[in-house]
């Protein structure tokens, strides 16, 4: 995901992005204010764009119900950016999660930014299992509150879910080389237990998910790599139609402000949103 500027109020929830009732997980989270940051993150400032947990994610194939999955450009070819293992599933856990997904096994993890200091983390289960119930499929960011923009001539991006794994390609120029690239990100997202993030990040109980990174082709491209986590927010809109797109922001830097450098909306591919068809920025024209 790449850095971007605030814009306009997230329409997750209110310009304070306090969240709202419809914050996916069901917690009760509307105590907890977040305020951005007041720089955006620079592509490539700290290599936390996403990324990837080192451990158990050694797998060669998904877990049962899996195999034979389609259209995911290489969810089940063998490569091994996927976890293997049994689930561990939170005691608190607020979501039954997804029918299909792959298991979480645990995150150690010590940020390397220059706000996060020398804080270490260690999550050890998730309250999602196989990812939320609900988000799977394919997205595309808009801006505007258009689901045709941005021109895919400009600058395209998608997301795609099958349980908690994901595909993200980003097409547009990178501000770091001035040259336009196509980067393909693969990873996979948890769920956090809100105390293990150890009252080191305000907000804790905002952070719902943590994406992991495993495979960046080309790495380094806006600043993406593999080896980094990011603590994210996911949240439907209450105005798109509930389900129809997806808010997305990240604190890039681990900041213990809980301040996020990123935040982005992604209409479902195929849905209207706002009279507009959301469409594949990447399909071949007709």
């Amino acid at each position: 995901m790449k850095a971007v500027g605030l814009g306009a109020c997230l329409v997750l929830a209110a310009c304070t992005m306090t969240v709202n009732e419809q914050i996916i997980g069901g917690g009760d989270t509307s105590s907890a204010d977040v305020s951005d940051g007041t720089t955006d993150a620079t592509d490539g400032e700290d290599g936390t764009e996403a990324g990837d947990g080192t451990d158990g994610s050694d797998s060669t194939e998904g877990s049962d119900g899996m195999d034979g999955l389609t259209g995911m450009d290489g969810l089940t070819d063998g490569t091994d950016w996927i976890p293997t293992g049994t689930n561990t599933v939170c005691a608190t856990a607020a979501e039954p999660g997804d029918t299909v997904g792959w298991p979480f096994t645990g995150l150690q993890y010590t940020p390397q930014t220059e706000k996060s200091g020398s804080d270490q983390y260690a999550f050890t289960c998730t309250k999602c299992p196989n990812g939320y119930d609900g988000v799977g499929g394919k997205y595309r960011r808009f801006i505007d509150d258009n689901a045709s923009l941005p021109n895919p001539k400009d600058s395209a991006e998608t997301w795609e879910f099958i349980g908690n794994a994901f595909i993200n390609i980003i097409d547009e120029v990178d501000s770091a080389t001035g040259k336009r690239v196509r980067v393909t990100a693969r990873g996979y997202y948890f769920c956090p237990e809100p105390d293990e993030f150890f009252d080191q990040i305000e907000g804790k109980e905002w952070w719902n998910v943590v994406l992991v990174y495993t495979e960046v082709d080309p790495p380094g491209a806006f600043g993406i790599d593999p080896g980094v986590a990011d603590p994210c927010f996911f949240g439907f809109s209450t105005e798109g139609g509930f389900g129809n797109d997806l808010g997305v922001a990240c604190n890039l830097f681990w900041d213990p402000k809980g301040t996020w450098q990123t935040t982005d909306t992604y209409c479902r591919i195929g849905a209207t949103v706002n009279g507009r068809l959301c469409e594949d920025p990447f399909a071949a024209p007709e």
